[in-house]
């Protein structure tokens, strides 16, 4: 029982460390000038803060994966406008429903709490001036296919 539990501490430390996709910095760059279309709406779902960083925790959108997010970084997206289900996977699930707008930026923060075995989110949506300087001191991941 004392080796297995050995090996199930390493085997999470090891897979939690591993990092999640960065894009290049101009992509990233570019994302933080926080442009809108008129059809469209902009989704940034962002992870700020230091504590749990290493943890990776997966995102669905309307139950589709979307990204993994680590400490200070940030996934953004184009949406057409309606409403959409946003998941946070962790040692919790959270989720939150957002009613997306044509030509406006959305912020969702996912934020990270001290869990049993690892951490626990909360998304909430956040004003835009919160979610710019969220937003401003993480690295963009990748997204879908490419984020994992």
């Amino acid at each position: 029982m004392k080796k297995f539990l050995s090996t199930l501490t390493l085997l999470i430390i090891v897979t939690s460390c591993a990092s999640v996709k960065r894009l290049p910095q101009h992509k990233d760059a570019q994302t933080k000038k926080f442009t809108t279309d008129k059809k469209m709406a902009g989704l940034y779902i962002y992870r700020d803060e230091v504590f749990g960083g290493f943890d990776k925790m997966r995102i669905y959108v309307d139950n589709k994966f979307f990204t993994t997010t680590q400490g200070k970084t940030y996934a953004y997206t184009k949406l057409k406008p309606g409403k959409y289900k946003i998941k946070g996977e962790a040692e919790n699930d959270s989720e939150i429903e957002i009613d997306l707008k044509p030509g406006k930026n959305y912020f969702v923060w996912q934020e990270v709490k001290l869990g049993v075995f690892r951490g626990r989110n909360n998304l909430s949506l956040v004003s835009e001036a919160k979610g710019k300087s969220g937003v401003k001191t993480c690295e963009r991941v990748a997204t879908g296919s490419q984020a994992d």
